[in-house]
């Protein structure tokens, strides 16, 4: 996270006002606690160009008290609280002469703290540390590889069930095959004896195919 400080537009202006002998005037202006004023006084008037200044704080207080100032002089209104800033001017030392003051200045608005995250900053404080990233990626596989275990054994002993089972049947039907294949050599070899004795074929002729049913 990256912290921006940033200002708001400065606001700079001037003001003028005629102070007349034995006279006061005044300007004020609202600051928010934290707000920069610079200003630049001038005076002109009179023998000496000369005139006492006093800047008030919101509470009332002397913020700045100049005293008897001549000729022009620059200054800086660092605010504390909100309120107005009020300066003074008074002309009481002056019996005939009138007195012009000039008040240039400029207001910097406090800094106001911005949030602003980085690309950078913004994927390591959104995403899990690498730490993090690593064990879960660790456990994922573990996981996956007991699955796939624990599945290949199930149907390893599915399948032998199976084959087990199948194979009584097998061997049954097999028995059972032979044993009509002996049967029908026996009948046959009958059936050869009975040709043989009524002279329907030779001895070598039944002795040929009674080896062939004997197989």
């Amino acid at each position: 996270m990256v912290i921006i400080p940033y200002a708001e537009s400065a606001m700079a202006a001037s003001q003028s006002v005629i102070v007349s002998a034995r006279g006061e005037e005044s300007m004020r202006f609202y600051l928010n606690d934290g707000d920069k004023m610079q200003y630049t006084i001038s005076v002109s008037g009179g023998k000496n160009n000369d005139i006492v200044v006093d800047i008030k704080n919101p509470y009332g207080g002397t913020e700045v008290s100049k005293g008897r100032a001549y000729g022009s002089f620059s200054g800086t209104i660092n605010a504390d609280t909100d309120g107005y800033y009020v300066f003074e001017f008074d002309n009481s030392i002056s019996v005939i002469s009138k007195k012009q003051v000039s008040l240039n200045y400029e207001i910097i608005k406090k800094p106001i703290l911005s949030n602003v995250y980085s690309s950078n900053s913004n994927s390591s404080s959104s995403s899990l540390p690498i730490g993090a990233i690593i064990v879960g990626v660790i456990v994922l596989v573990i996981i996956i590889v007991i699955v796939v275990v624990i599945s290949k054994s199930r149907k390893s002993y599915k399948e032998g069930k199976d084959e087990v089972s199948s194979n009584p049947v097998d061997t049954q039907a097999s028995k059972n095959i032979e044993s009509d294949e002996k049967i029908d050599d026996v009948r046959n070899i009958g059936i050869l004896k009975e040709r043989l004795a009524k002279g329907e074929i030779s001895k070598k002729e039944y002795d040929d195919l009674k080896k062939e049913f004997e197989k």
